[in-house]
């Protein structure tokens, strides 16, 4: 979610409280695992299904949370049938909507709800419209579809209180980044708000300002406006609808650009920063979009570090790299480049940035990162053959040693040597 101090020490708190009751009632739980188990939707172990409220600024900021949520309230007794029930159904639902439980009467008071009704379930929304409560006995059926239906938001606008609950849910969203002075706009997002309910169990709808948080629209990669995409945050990837102008989202195009995503025929966006030209120097900068070309597919062995300008052991091996490069450079079948993460989406072979990687012809690759060397297993410093090495010399040894070549510079060293036999770079 967004590291903005109230979202973060909200979610730590409620987090604490999860951990600290999940712990107490363990053996309650593990009886009645299994009868829960059958009620749950697989993946929505990433939130806790119920928060439990226990002062007053806790309601507040939940209910600011979201746009809708359910709040149960009750009396102290943790076996009642109705909290059972209560509870079941918030597993089921725990992917689509929020829940909360409060079991304190002065709590509960400040509700404006008297305690000779408890138990009781209300609906709150963001914003200060009444509560709405759910009536009659608290049976699981009944209340399952109250809740569909009361708790239910067919769109619903990204913003960095319900970041965390809504984009980074495990329900695929459909997502607009909109301008919201444009004139397009109105028609799209009442199109968006129609397809919402026949969707509503396969995906969520959202939209974003994107002019307010044009910051995060950028580093997916979505630079034009409006832009429509199904986002799958457990995958960490976005599928782009495609499309020419804005006059060409239409409720027809959405449809279709749904099923097809469905069955599979949406490519996912992947973000790549323009190359330079020419791009002939010592160093060949590598993005994503020419990664295959220049890496997997090419016929030189390919030395690339994985960066980003911000990080300090980068900035601390950038005058050395260069030197390696500049060195290196009239070494036959090797290629020297880097791969900035910060612009471009990462390969599969690269855990991000740090890395060091070595990509021998067509073959298998090293990589080093702060743990261990791939394919020996030992630790950077220690391993003898693939050593990661912060200094100029140590890091044109390595190059040259793993892929098995001698020093161009004096030509005494053997591959398997530790040092330079002379003192130089």
């Amino acid at each position: 979610g967004p590291w903005e101090a109230e979202p973060l020490v909200y979610w730590l708190l409620h987090r604490i409280d999860e951990i600290v009751e999940e712990g107490m009632e363990e053996e309650e739980q593990e009886e009645e695992e299994g009868e829960v188990a059958e009620e749950r939707i697989d993946g929505e172990e990433d939130r806790p299904s119920i928060f439990i409220l226990r002062e007053k600024e806790d309601v507040v900021g939940f209910v600011a949370s979201d746009e809708a949520v359910v709040v149960g309230l009750f009396t102290e007794d943790e076996k009642s049938a109705e909290r059972r029930e209560f509870e079941v159904v918030s597993h089921a639902l725990a992917l689509r909507f929020k829940f909360a439980l409060i079991s304190d009467p002065a709590l509960v008071q400040t509700l404006g709800v008297p305690l000779d009704i408890l138990p009781t379930i209300l609906v709150l929304r963001h914003g200060g419209e009444e509560a709405v409560r759910f009536q009659g006995p608290v049976a699981k059926e009944e209340l399952r579809d109250w809740i569909e239906k009361e708790a239910f938001v067919p769109l619903v606008e990204i913003t960095m209180t319900n970041f965390q609950s809504r984009v980074l849910s495990t329900m695929p969203s459909i997502m607009a980044f909109i301008d919201p002075d444009d004139s397009t706009t109105s028609d799209l997002l009442t199109i968006l708000r129609e397809l919402a309910p026949l969707y509503k169990d396969r995906f969520q709808f959202l939209f974003l300002n994107a002019i307010q948080y044009g910051g995060f629209a950028y580093q997916l990669g979505y630079h034009t406006l409006p832009s429509l995409c199904v986002m799958v945050a457990q995958e960490q990837n976005s599928y782009p609808m495609q499309h020419l102008a804005s006059d060409s989202i239409t409720r027809e195009s959405i449809v279709q650009f749904i099923e097809d995503f469905s069955a599979g025929r949406v490519a996912k966006l992947i973000r790549s920063a323009e190359p330079p030209v020419p791009n002939d120097g010592p160093i060949t900068v590598v993005v994503a979009n020419t990664f295959d070309e220049l890496v997997m597919e090419s016929e030189k062995d390919v030395l690339l570090e994985f960066y980003t300008p911000w990080c300090g052991h980068c900035q601390g091996l950038a005058p050395h790299y260069d030197r390696v490069a500049k060195a290196l450079e009239g070494v036959p079948g090797l290629t020297i480049g880097n791969f900035d993460v910060d612009e471009n989406d990462l390969p599969d072979v690269c855990a991000g940035a740090c890395v060091y990687c070595v990509f021998e012809c067509l073959s298998d690759t090293l990589r080093f990162d702060n743990d261990q060397c791939t394919r020996c297993s030992h630790a950077p410093l220690l391993c003898r053959n693939h050593t990661l090495a912060q200094t100029t010399r140590q890091v044109g040894w390595w190059t040259l040693s793993v892929l098995d070549q001698v020093c161009t510079q004096c030509g005494l060293c053997s591959p398997g040597s530790r040092s330079c036999r002379r003192d130089n770079e």
